[in-house]
């Protein structure tokens, strides 16, 4: 089985939202989802809820 599948850019996408950190109560929580643009298309490839200021991250 060959994987003919090339990567030709991975672009991380960082986006603010309201809401204060459960863990530390600062208002800094963001959105990190990253894509991978291949020959086959646009693939999400996932996306993390953390907080800016004290780096708490929580898998969504």
């Amino acid at each position: 089985m060959n994987d003919s599948t090339v990567t030709l850019h991975m672009q991380p996408l960082i986006e603010s939202i309201p809401g204060d950190c459960p863990t530390c109560g600062f208002e800094a929580l963001r959105w990190l989802r990253v894509y991978r643009l291949a020959e086959t298309g646009v693939t999400m490839l996932g996306e993390r809820l953390y907080c800016g200021r004290c780096k708490a991250e929580e898998k969504r």
